[in-house]
């Protein structure tokens, strides 16, 4: 057996990797190998994180079995207890199974397999958000996708498309879900005729890969997968998120059909000022179209909207290098740019 002193060796003996004394075909060699290692790694978090939720699985059916002891015998606060107890051990059984977070979880937000992914959170230093795909994609490659749990382990996927696999099957039952990994993964054709476990499929991009699978989960259950793009568009929606540098990303979720006409309408309309003259990049003058014809402003950055821009009278005023800020946007905005901003300072 492998102990947690046995990997700290690992991680001891890989720091050493890398010398001086290494030719460059060394070096190439270790890359390659080491990229290997990474999904080996990730093949062994994926059994581990497995074993621990069938084992905090049996330590949460006995509080269970202890809180209706306590709920027989009227002992509320021991009933309450075990109840707490049971569900910091638990797993969200919807969510594991289709690989995406349950209906139950999406309402309690972060809660969703709280206790056992605030576990793995807590080993991986990650949020319980992130972790808890951890723990489905775990319960998944250990329990329905052995193909490709497979070729995780031989290096020749990585977590990121052992993760694309899953995403793109999300919809299917256990049983098909096995038939796809068998179809994309496992050796195919006549008796005689396989492959190695992932030779191919790790030779494909993440956009050939998912194709694939779709292709695969669409020939297994056609009905699933349009139920499943008709939920996706019902889910269309804007959102608005910070990036580096004073700058925000506005992002449409649309139907692949008026997404595409959007973004050719933009390309259309900076092709056409360009031709006219427009000294601007084509990317400005699709950002700056995109702009006007949201608001209805003659130029982009005519923005009569009120930012609530917060900053210290002596960073207006004095120069001082105190940041401002923006509610609602996370990072601070440097004095600088802020003391730039259009509009007037009504306090």
């Amino acid at each position: 057996m492998v102990t947690a002193e046995g990997l700290e060796a690992l991680v001891s003996a890989l720091s050493r990797v890398g010398s001086d004394g290494d030719s460059d075909q060394e070096r190439v060699d270790q890359l390659a190998v080491l990229e290997r290692v990474k999904s080996a790694v990730g093949a062994a978090q994926v059994r581990v994180t497995a074993a621990l939720v069938e084992s905090q699985a049996q330590v949460a059916q006995a509080w269970l079995d202890r809180a209706r002891e306590c709920s027989d015998a009227g002992h509320f606060d021991g009933w309450r207890a075990a109840r707490g107890q049971a569900r910091a051990a638990s797993v969200d059984d919807e969510g594991a199974a289709t690989g995406q977070p349950s209906t139950r979880s999406r309402r309690r937000g972060s809660s969703g397999l709280t206790g056992v992914a605030a576990q793995v959170a807590l080993a991986r230093r990650e949020s319980p958000v992130r972790d808890a795909q951890h723990v489905r994609l775990a319960l998944a490659l250990t329990t329905e996708m052995p193909h490709t749990l497979a070729a995780l382990e031989a290096g020749e996927v990585s977590e990121w498309r052992a993760q694309i696999i899953i995403t793109e099957t999300a919809t299917l039952t256990s049983e098909q879900r096995t038939l796809v990994d068998a179809e994309v993964v496992g050796p195919v054709g006549d008796a005689g005729d396989a492959r190695d476990v992932g030779e191919q499929v790790g030779a494909l991009g993440d956009r050939e890969l998912a194709r694939r699978v779709r292709a695969a989960a669409y020939r297994v259950d056609a009905a699933s997968v349009v139920a499943r793009a008709a939920k996706a568009k019902a889910e269309r929606r804007v959102t608005i998120r910070p990036a580096p540098d004073t700058m925000a990303y506005v992002t449409a979720l649309l139907p692949v059909a008026q997404a595409v006409a959007a973004h050719a309408a933009l390309t259309a309309a900076a092709d056409t000022a360009r031709a006219g003259g427009d000294e601007r990049g084509k990317g400005q003058v699709m950002a700056d179209t995109f702009v006007t014809r949201l608001t209805g402003q003659t130029a982009a950055d005519a923005v009569p909207v009120e930012v609530q821009l917060v900053m210290t009278d002596r960073a207006l005023l004095a120069g001082n290098t105190t940041p401002a800020q923006i509610p609602g946007y996370a990072p601070s905005l440097p004095s600088g740019p802020a003391r730039c901003s259009p509009g007037p300072v009504t306090r």
